[in-house]
């Protein structure tokens, strides 16, 4: 049996890579800044835009920060470069996640019992389907 020449790199066809590397210097914080007081009408503080940054640059975060006081902001700052962009976040309360869901303004969708209950399994496919 003949032996099957190796591929050639050069000439095989690559999909584009679904998953972004961004680092400190690729992104620009007061772009993130000023899409922030634009899309969702927030200025953010430094802490915010900084927290922002580490998670596009993948790095392990830890917000100590207490109750009301910004931290989800952090993620969806995080999501304003490209619309194609998904973030999942788990929340320790169901309440926490509907409310984050629905004071938000970029395509966001709790999935819980609640919101199963509220549209049915099946829609929850619908409405992601329609988000991206």
């Amino acid at each position: 049996m003949p032996e099957t020449p190796p591929l050639d790199p050069a000439a095989t066809p690559t999909a584009s890579p679904k998953l972004k590397r961004y680092t400190h210097d690729s992104v620009d914080v007061a772009e993130l800044k000023n899409m922030a007081e634009e899309i969702l009408g927030v200025t953010p503080f430094q802490w915010q835009l900084d927290a922002a940054v580490a998670i596009l640059c993948g790095e392990n975060l830890i917000l100590d920060v207490g109750t009301g006081c910004g931290k989800s902001l952090c993620f969806i700052l995080a999501l304003l470069f490209d619309q194609r962009d998904i973030a999942i976040t788990v929340m320790p309360l169901t309440a926490l996640m509907l409310d984050q869901t629905k004071d938000t303004k970029i395509p966001t969708l709790a999935i819980c019992q609640e919101s199963i209950k509220a549209i049915g399994r099946a829609k929850l496919y619908e409405v992601r389907a329609i988000m991206t």
